[in-house]
């Protein structure tokens, strides 16, 4: 449990300090950042979760989860423009993302609070069940020609595996290759981005999406994997 706050504690100043450099200098760099940190925490209260017999932690994160999807609306704009050369990015998104930040700042700083108490360490077989069930499913999605969705989907869940992998990889029979998953989650990240820039590109069809579940799984004990 010590471990667990300490990491929480370590990601959750991280996030602050982004979200407080953004509203300062309005640099793009330091509102992704923000947003990778909230997605970091929001994949370790889904992990904590699977053994809540209680009011789930991720609801308390409701605060940060508002300004991380006005964020998205903000973070979008500057991707689109970066890719068409387009001025997409409205000053009003960004006056409406400051005024949210604060508004909610007595509200995250509960939040953080509440959930730094309540943090416990899920167990292990919890864990294990956790990775085998999602990375069965991103396989079965990736391999039955997934929609543009499904795709932006398999993409969060491979995020929440890698995010969570510092914390939960003594616990788990195997070994995840997290250099191919991010690999893997980079391509669908940036064949996204195209769609929302409005491009006219194929369908998906990257090579790494086949044969998922046996690259990103190694391990000599992969006879102890759940089946």
């Amino acid at each position: 449990n010590k471990i667990l706050r300490r990491y929480f504690k370590k990601e959750w100043k991280l996030m602050q300090a982004h979200l407080e450099a953004f509203i300062t200098a309005k640099e793009q760099e330091d509102l992704h950042e923000f947003r990778v940190q909230a997605k970091k925490l929001k994949a370790l209260l889904i992990l904590t979760d699977q053994s809540a017999s209680s009011v789930p932690l991720i609801h308390f994160l409701k605060p940060v989860r508002k300004i991380f999807r006005l964020g998205g609306t903000l973070r979008n704009a500057y991707v689109s423009d970066k890719l068409t050369g387009h001025n997409l990015c409205k000053d009003n998104v960004l006056v409406d993302f400051c005024s949210l930040v604060k508004k909610r700042q007595r509200s995250i700083r509960r939040s953080y609070n509440v959930i730094k108490k309540k943090l416990r360490r899920v167990g292990g077989k919890s864990v294990r069940e956790f990775y085998e069930s999602q990375l069965r499913r991103i396989a079965r999605d990736l391999s039955s020609q997934p929609s543009a969705m499904q795709l932006h989907d398999c993409r969060k869940w491979i995020k929440v595996l890698l995010y969570n992998y510092q914390v939960a990889h003594d616990d788990l029979a195997f070994s995840l290759n997290t250099a191919y998953l991010d690999q893997l989650q980079e391509e669908i990240g940036d064949w996204h981005d195209r769609c929302l820039a409005g491009e006219i590109i194929p369908e998906f069809s990257a090579s790494s999406a086949g044969n998922f579940y046996e690259r990103a799984v190694y391990s000599a004990d992969k006879e102890h994997v759940l089946s």
